[in-house]
């Protein structure tokens, strides 16, 4: 797969997890979620059509409705389908002939004939796949959706997340405690990951299988699952040989594991049936849910520590053990990358020493050695005036704060203040402490983010003018140059071509250097990610979030997402702030969402301009050494702005560094045989209440207003014959079932729709728009921006339910 790999997620709490928003080059769709692989597919009831179209239908709901799993998937535009079992886990309901999911409280016409009306009934009309097993009828209907899933996508482009339900949970302090997970609920989703594996032959990925939960109900996962698994995915994806082999999963257990009997004990208060725990480990090698089980009764003192050792020991010597097996291939992993690192040097002693080492959560890691003893490591992050004396002393860091620090914004931060851009000194006591590293820390990942170079002691491990010319990758000395501006980015691909004009233009005369905070595409789903930067590579090389880790990435993500839902531009001037930069004065124009930030009781600095012309001055002589623009203008599009957008960002650039695909080529040619005028139709988000102003997206009778207008004047010039349309729109089979309320019944010349450009293609939407010497719109500034990155002549044309209007005619 190359840049722009499409995911989409089928599962609710592992596949249904990843977004892949601060994985550059990959989008992850909204998951399949809230819909049974037992009730996807089938022959729809047509008494109940009208519950797909109602006003209080949802997508979830008209999905199960039609039974239209397989034209959702179609439908889809992704490359790569992942899936996990656990909806298999929701209820399911008979209705006449068909099964359907139920998602109680869900507000839809369809749940209230399910549930909503009479919850009573319907817990006893209801049925649980775990309860019942799967039956032929329900084998059958799961096959059935396997088969769904190999048609659209090919085994080569299916990737399985196994499952697993957690009988303990893991705190980010590393309390160990009893989860609501249970053996039944596994048994199943055993059972459907090896049906699914075996049945489909996908890649599978066991990443999964090593998170658990934060607290006691078993989904609790919260976000600590996602980052693992979507390592996993695109190294599975990326796999050099295209195609990664598929797994032959082991056939499902038919009786309690050690941690099941653990798991009872402690639910039923009653003593540990240790001679049981013990047989089991002898004849079902130890799994991750068995380690943590261990690490439990090590935390709980429920046996005595000669009990326990003599248990861990067992679990960790067994070389079948897959805890064990995950623990060699991690440390493998590691010290080979430690070995490139140092230059060929090998860290590995003759053997690893058995043991079991499961990373449960980003920041806890279990340890089970060979002596008996469990271990638990955490990592946490310095607090902020530790990690600024850290960055200040330049003092090595130990391996158990490695990560912690790797994710530390205060200390990176203070490093670019002082100019700082060594590489980050570990200080370890010897090899041995480096090779035993290799078990519990992921080398790989680390060395992948950040430059490192070792002290034995005081004593550099490798040669002093080696240490010396090696820097960090992350290297934040550019938020602190007088000559840099930072601006934020939001939007679409075009609102983020006008916001960004706006800043080059601005800086370019001051000599000045503009710089991107894109990280709201690492946490709003809304729109594609930033684009714009491939019509311009090189404003791509002045985003913040290339410039740094993926760790600290996820961590402003996370400071984010750790408090209530506000305006955007209040979340990221919050998010700078808590996380170190407290010299910063935010920047923003006087509008709602300021407005709204005003009445925060905000605690950093903030400045509020009335205009555009306020802005550039603001640009030209900032209000504070560390300024940072939040504001939500960009460039005006209108006629003037065209020369300025075009001097930043150019469909030519696009062309030179990207290969249109087939179907893009072959219609570029069409478009340019001939004269066509771009009629773009914009639904999707602008169908909604909260953007339909003044009932402007209400009904499309503009569109045909439009097209009676450029008839009524192709027939006064004698070319009505001749008028060809090409139909751009984000739902191009509503407007194809719907011509004649377009105005497109009436265009005797070609009307083509131009479909295929969705998700990362969408910029060719664009381009071929570009090729069109007249473009129509209605809404938004798609089309219009459009026409402005066009070659000249581009006349463009708004039409609203006000009339039809010629904004420009760019000769």
């Amino acid at each position: 797969m190359t840049r722009g790999t499409v995911i989409l997620p089928f599962g609710r709490q592992f596949a249904g997890k990843t977004d892949f928003l601060t994985r550059e080059g990959y989008k992850g769709l909204r998951p399949i979620d809230g819909i049974s692989p037992f009730t996807a597919l089938g022959a729809a009831d047509p008494t109940l059509a009208p519950l797909a179209t109602s006003a209080r239908t949802s997508p979830r709901a008209a999905l199960d409705v039609r039974k239209s799993l397989s034209q959702t998937l179609a439908d889809s535009g992704a490359d790569v389908m992942v899936v996990d079992n656990t909806p298999a886990l929701l209820r399911l309901r008979r209705h006449g002939d068909q099964l359907y999911t139920l998602i109680p409280g869900e507000k839809t016409d369809l749940m209230d004939m399910l549930w909503n009306d009479d919850e009573a009934e319907a817990r006893t009309r209801s049925v649980s796949v775990t309860e019942t097993g799967l039956d032929p009828e329900l084998r059958a209907a799961y096959l059935a959706f396997a088969d769904a899933c190999v048609e659209q996508f090919g085994q080569d482009r299916i990737v399985l997340v196994r499952s697993h339900v957690p009988r303990f949970s893991v705190a980010d302090d590393g309390t160990i405690g009893l989860a609501t997970g249970r053996w039944r609920e596994a048994r199943l989703l055993d059972e459907l990951d090896h049906l699914f594996a075996s049945h489909v032959g996908c890649r599978v990925s066991d990443a999964a299988t090593t998170v658990f939960p934060t607290g006691p109900a078993w989904q609790s996962f919260g976000v600590a699952a996602r980052r693992p698994i979507e390592d996993d995915l695109i190294r599975i994806i990326e796999d050099p040989a295209g195609q990664a082999p598929a797994r032959d999963l082991p056939p499902p257990r038919t009786e309690p594991s050690a941690a099941d009997l653990i798991a009872d004990a402690v639910r039923d208060g009653v003593p540990m049936p240790v001679r049981r725990i013990g047989t089991r480990l002898r004849t079902n090698p130890a799994t991750p849910h068995d380690a943590v089980a261990l690490a439990y009764l090590a935390q709980a003192g429920e046996i005595s520590p000669r009990t326990l050792a003599r248990l861990v020991r067992r679990a960790v010597r067994d070389p079948r053990s897959p805890a064990v097996q995950r623990t060699r291939a991690q440390w493998s992993e590691s010290a080979g990358a430690l070995r490139l690192q140092l230059g060929g040097a090998d860290p590995r002693p003759r053997s690893l020493r058995p043991q079991i080492a499961l990373a449960c959560r980003p920041e806890v890691t279990l340890r089970l050695l060979s002596d008996g003893a469990v271990r638990v490591l955490r990592s946490e992050e310095p607090t902020e005036q530790d990690a600024r004396d850290l960055a200040a002393s330049h003092s090595p860091v130990s391996l158990r704060e490695l990560p912690g620090v790797l994710r530390s914004w205060p200390y990176y931060l203070e490093r670019g203040r002082r100019g700082v851009t060594a590489a980050v000194c570990v200080e370890v006591s010897g090899a041995a402490e480096l090779a035993d590293s290799c078990a519990w820390l992921p080398w790989r990942t680390i060395l992948q983010e950040e430059n490192v170079t070792f002290a034995v002691g005081r004593r550099a491990a490798s040669e002093p003018d080696r240490v010396q010319d090696v820097t960090a990758r992350t290297d934040l000395r550019f938020l602190f140059d007088p000559q840099s501006r930072i601006g934020t980015v939001g939007g679409g691909l075009m609102d983020q071509i006008t916001h960004v004009a706006l800043y080059e233009t601005a800086c370019a005369p001051i000599g000045a250097q503009a710089y991107y905070d894109d990280f709201r595409y690492t946490w709003w789903r809304a729109h594609n990610g930033f684009e714009a930067d491939r019509l311009a590579p090189e404003v791509g090389d002045r985003r913040i979030t290339r410039r740094i880790s993926l760790s600290l990435t996820e961590r402003f993500r996370a400071e984010v997402d750790s408090r209530p839902y506000l305006p955007w531009v209040y979340s990221q001037s919050r998010a700078w702030h808590s996380l170190g930069l407290r010299d910063a004065v935010f920047v923003a124009r006087d509008d709602p969402n300021s407005r709204r930030l005003r009445e925060q009781p905000v605690e950093f600095a903030l400045h509020v301009y009335s205009d555009l012309e306020s802005f550039h001055d603001l640009v030209e002589r900032p209000p504070g050494a560390v300024t940072i623009f939040t504001t939500q203008d960009r460039m005006p599009i209108d006629e003037p702005s065209a020369d300025k957008i075009r001097s930043v960002f150019r469909f030519d650039t696009l062309l030179e560094h990207e290969t249109p695909p087939a179907g893009v080529a072959a219609m570029a040619e069409r478009l340019q045989s001939s004269r066509y005028i771009a009629l773009h139709v914009r639904r999707g988000d602008f169908l909604h209440d909260h953007f339909d102003v003044d009932g402007w997206h209400g009904t499309s009778g503009h569109y045909a207003t439009a097209i009676d207008t450029i008839l009524r004047e192709a027939d006064e010039d004698g070319t009505s014959e001749s008028v060809n349309v090409a139909v751009f729109s984000d739902d191009l089979a509503h407007v194809a079932n719907n011509t004649s309320e377009f105005g497109l019944d009436k265009i005797s010349g070609d009307v083509v729709f131009v479909a295929g450009n969705s998700n990362y293609d969408s910029i060719w939407d664009s381009y071929l728009m570009s090729l069109c010497p007249v473009v129509i719109g209605s809404v938004g500034s798609f089309a219009a921006t459009t026409s402005l990155l066009a070659d000249a002549p581009s006349t463009f044309i708004r039409s609203t339910p006000g009339g039809v209007e010629v904004l420009w005619q760019r000769t």
